[in-house]
C-alpha cells in the first residue's frame, strides 16, 4: 500500500493522515466517523436529498436503499480494538438488520481497522472474517468490508475532496510533508540538463555503456560514486540511469546538511527523521543522490550528513555521489574506511578529439580552430554552452572559452536593447560573493538588480527552490569565484589587502586553492612575489597558508616550492605537517598487495598506500636535508616513511626513505633523548622494510660493529 500511496505523491494527488481525524473532530471519533461514513454512501450512490434514518438505529446506520435489484444498508464502526474482537458485534450487526429489514440483500462494512491475515490452511482470511460472512450468507445476506485500507484509497479520491477536508481538515501532514520534499527533490533533479541542444533541438549522446555498468556495481555496493573533471557529464549520467528506476529517487546537495544536526535537517522539511524512515522502510528500491559531493568536505558540522548516511545504509537506500574527480579520493576514504561502507565507482571521460569531430560533422558543423577552444569543447558543459550560442561566438576568436561564454551568458554582451553587461557583471558577482557566505542568504536588492536575477533564473544560471538558490551547474559559480578572486588581486595594493577583500568562507577557501593552482601551472610569474608573502611574512593567517599549501602540492611546481622556501619547510612545523597532511589525503589510494586483498575479502577492511611522484619528490627532499632535522620534525616525519616503506620495498624513493630512517637511528642514539624508544622502534621499522635498497650501508654497519668487539 505505501507504494501506492508514494505514486500517488508523485502524481500530487491528496493524501489520508488519520493522526488529523481526531484532531480535527474534538476526540468525538465514532460520532465523526459515523457521519462521514454516512456522506460517503450518499455520495457513492447519489443520494442528494440524504437517506431517512432513526436516532440510535439498531443493525444498520439508516434505512436501506434500493440499488438495482438489491437491498442495500451500510454500518460504520469505530473501533479502539482489534477488528477480530469485535466479531460478536458484526454479527449483532447483521442480526438486527435482518430481522428490521427482511428484504435487505447486502451490507456494507465500514471500518477503521484492518483484519490480520488468517492462518486457516487453503485461505487468507482470519476466523472473526470467515465467522461473520457465514452468519451473513445463512441470511442470505452479501458482505462487503470497507476497511482503512480501502477507506484511503476513497478519501484521496477527487470527488470526495470535500469531505476529506471536513474530517481531516485542510492542515498539513506529514505525508503533505512527505510530497514536499518529493517537489524539493525533483526541482534539483530537474536542473540538471541531459541533453545537449542545437537551436533547440536535442543531441543524444550515447552513454549506454557507463549506464549498464552503474546498473551492474549499483546493485552490489551501499555507495557509488561517479567521478570526473567539472562539466563532463556526471549529474546528467547520473539522472539518466535514475530516470529507469520506477522507485523513489531523492536528491540533496550538501550544503542542505549544513546543520546542528540531523534533525535539523529534517526539519526544513516539518518531518521528524522516525516519520521519514517509517514511510519509505517498505521499499524494496530506493535511491538518493548527492551531488557535488566533494562539497561535502567543506561543511562545519561533516558528522550530521555522515549520520545521515548511516542511517540511510542501515534502511537500504542507495547512494549515488558525484565528485569531481580530484577531491573523490578523499570522499571514497571517509565512506570505505570511517564509514565502513561497501563503494564502488566509475571515472566519466570527456569526449575525445574523434568523437567531437564526429559530432560536428554530423551535425554539418565546422569546429573552431582555436586549439584551447576546440580541446574545451570535449567537456559536455562547455559543448553545450557552446552549440547554445552558436550563432554569437566568433570561430575565429582566440581567447579561451569560458571568457566568451561569460559574456554570452553571464553578461549578455550581444544584447544590445535594454541591457546592461557591466551591471549584470556586478549583479552577478554580489549575489556568488552574498551565497558563498550563507546558503540560506536574502539577497537585497535593488529593482534592477533583482529584474537581472529574475533574468538568470530564466536562462537557467541560478534556481531558488524553497526559498534557496543554487547554481544550475556549479562552473557558472567557478567562472564568478575566480573573476573575484582575479578582481581583487589585480587591484589590491599590497597581498595583506588582498586577503582581507576575499572572504573566508568555504566556497571562497576553495576557489582560492583553484586559482592559485592555475597561477601556478599557467602564470607562474604572476604570482612568485605572491608566494613569498604567504609562506613567509608572518602577518598571512595560517588558514590561508594552508590552502596555498593545498594548491602547491598538486601544481607542477611543487619541487620548485621545495627549493625555493627550503628554510620556512625546515623552520616552521606547520608548514612540514601540512605539506605531509596533503600527501597523504590526495596521493593515496588502495594497496593491491595480495595481503590486503585478503583483508578485503575476510575483514571488509581496505589498506590504502600513499603513491606518485610527489611523494618521491618530498622524500627526495627529506634526505637532501638529511643533517638538520631535530627530534620534533623526526617524530613528524617518521610515521609517513614508514608508511611508505611498509608499501614499497624497492625503488630510490624507499632507498631514501631507509636512509633517512638509518640515519635518524643513529641521532636518536647519539643523543640521551628521553621517551624516544617507540620512534627508534619505527626507525628500525623502516630499516627493515628497505634493507633491500640500503644493504652496503648495513652491511658497513656491521662490519665496522665486528671490528669494534
Amino acid at each position: 500500500m505505501k507504494i501506492e500511496l508514494y505514486e500517488n505523491f508523485i502524481k500530487g494527488e491528496k493524501m489520508v493522515d488519520w493522526t488529523h481525524f481526531n484532531k480535527n473532530n474534538g476526540g468525538s471519533d465514532s460520532d465523526a466517523f459515523e457521519e462521514m461514513i454516512y456522506l460517503l454512501f450518499c455520495t457513492k450512490y447519489d443520494k442528494k436529498e440524504g437517506i431517512f434514518g432513526y436516532f440510535n438505529q439498531r443493525g444498520i446506520e439508516k434505512e436501506p436503499i434500493k440499488v438495482n435489484d438489491k437491498c442495500i444498508g451500510f454500518q460504520a464502526k469505530f473501533y479502539t480494538t482489534k477488528l477480530s474482537d469485535n466479531t460478536p458485534d458484526l454479527i449483532k450487526s447483521i442480526k438486527f438488520a435482518k430481522r428490521d429489514y427482511p428484504n435487505i440483500s447486502k451490507i456494507e462494512f465500514y471500518i477503521n481497522k484492518e483484519y490480520g491475515q488468517g492462518r486457516k490452511k487453503g485461505t487468507n482470511k482470519p476466523q472473526g472474517q470467515i465467522k461473520v460472512e457465514e452468519f451473513a450468507e445463512k441470511n442470505d445476506i452479501e458482505i462487503a468490508w470497507y476497511l482503512k485500507s480501502k477507506l484511503d484509497v476513497i478519501l484521496f479520491q477527487p470527488e470526495y475532496q470535500r469531505i476529506h477536508e471536513k474530517f481531516f481538515g485542510k492542515e498539513k501532514s506529514f505525508l503533505d510533508y512527505i510530497e514536499e520534499l518529493n517537489i524539493y527533490s525533483n526541482s534539483l533533479f530537474e536542473n540538471i540538463k541531459d541533453d545537449l541542444t542545437l537551436k533547440d533541438n536535442p543531441i543524444k549522446l550515447n552513454r549506454d555503456s557507463y549506464i549498464n555498468e552503474i546498473d551492474e556495481k549499483v546493485s552490489e555496493n551501499d555507495c557509488f560514486l561517479i567521478n570526473g573533471n567539472p562539466g563532463c557529464g556526471k549529474s546528467a549520467l547520473a539522472k539518466e540511469f535514475l530516470k529507469q528506476k520506477d522507485c523513489p529517487i531523492l536528491m540533496f546537495k550538501p550544503d542542505d546538511f549544513d546543520v546542528e544536526n540531523i534533525q535539523f535537517f529534517f526539519d526544513r522539511f516539518n518531518l521528524s527523521l522516525n516519520e521519514f524512515r517509517e514511510f519509505f522502510k517498505d521499499f524494496d528500491e530506493k535511491f538518493i543522490l548527492i551531488d557535488s559531493a566533494e562539497l561535502i568536505g567543506t561543511l562545519k558540522n561533516q558528522r550530521v550528513i555522515d549520520e545521515f548516511f548511516k542511517l540511510m545504509i542501515q534502511d537500504s537506500w542507495k547512494i549515488i555521489f558525484t565528485s569531481r574527480l580530484n577531491y573523490s579520493n578523499s570522499l571514497k576514504l571517509n565512506l570505505k574506511v570511517n564509514l565502513n561502507f561497501k563503494v564502488d565507482e566509475i571515472t566519466v571521460k570527456e569526449l575525445s578529439l574523434n568523437e567531437l569531430v564526429s559530432l560536428f560533422e554530423e551535425n554539418k558543423l565546422k569546429l573552431p580552430q582555436n586549439i584551447k577552444f576546440k580541446k574545451s569543447l570535449q567537456n559536455l558543459f562547455y559543448l553545450n554552452a557552446y552549440l547554445s550560442n552558436i550563432d554569437n561566438i566568433d570561430l575565429e576568436d582566440e581567447s579561451e572559452i569560458k571568457d566568451v561564454l561569460w559574456d554570452l551568458i553571464i553578461k549578455k554582451s550581444h544584447y544590445q536593447y535594454g541591457n546592461n553587461p557591466d551591471k549584470r557583471e556586478e549583479c552577478f558577482l554580489r549575489f556568488i560573493e552574498m551565497k558563498s557566505s550563507n546558503p540560506y542568504f536574502k539577497f537585497e536588492s535593488d529593482y534592477f538588480c533583482q529584474e537581472i536575477l529574475n533574468d538568470f533564473q530564466r536562462d537557467g544560471i541560478i534556481s531558488n527552490i524553497s526559498d534557496k538558490y543554487y547554481f544550475c551547474h556549479d562552473i557558472y559559480e567557478d567562472w564568478g569565484l575566480e573573476k573575484i578572486i582575479n578582481k581583487n588581486f589585480n587591484e589590491s595594493s599590497d597581498y595583506e589587502i588582498f586577503f582581507k577583500k576575499i572572504n573566508d568562507s568555504v566556497k571562497f577557501k576553495v576557489a582560492y586553492r583553484k586559482w592559485l593552482h592555475y597561477q601556478l601551472n599557467n602564470n607562474y610569474g604572476n604570482v612568485d612575489e605572491f608566494l613569498d608573502f604567504v609562506i613567509v611574512d608572518d602577518q598571512c593567517r595560517e588558514s590561508w597558508v594552508d590552502e596555498t599549501l593545498f594548491a602547491v602540492v598538486v601544481s607542477n611546481k611543487f619541487e620548485l616550492f621545495l627549493k625555493k622556501f627550503k628554510f620556512q619547510i625546515m623552520s616552521d612545523e606547520f608548514i612540514l605537517k601540512r605539506i605531509l597532511y596533503w600527501l597523504q589525503t590526495i596521493f593515496r589510494k588502495e594497496s593491491d598487495s595480495q595481503f590486503s586483498k585478503l583483508v578485503k575479502e575476510h575483514a571488509n577492511k581496505i589498506i590504502y598506500k600513499p603513491f606518485g611522484v610527489y611523494w618521491e619528490k618530498f622524500i627526495s627532499f627529506l634526505y637532501d636535508n638529511l643533517e638538520k632535522w631535530n627530534k620534533s620534525q623526526m617524530e613528524i616525519i617518521v610515521p609517513y616513511l614508514l608508511e611508505w616503506n611498509r608499501h614499497y620495498s624497492e625503488g630510490d624513493a624507499t632507498r631514501n626513505s631507509s636512509l633517512i630512517g638509518l640515519k635518524f637511528y643513529e641521532n636518536l642514539e647519539a643523543n640521551d633523548y628521553y621517551g624516544v624508544d617507540k620512534l627508534k622502534d619505527s626507525c628500525v621499522s623502516i630499516i627493515l622494510l628497505g634493507s633491500k635498497e640500503i644493504k652496503n650501508e648495513l652491511e658497513e654497519i656491521l662490519n665496522k660493529t665486528l671490528l669494534n668487539q
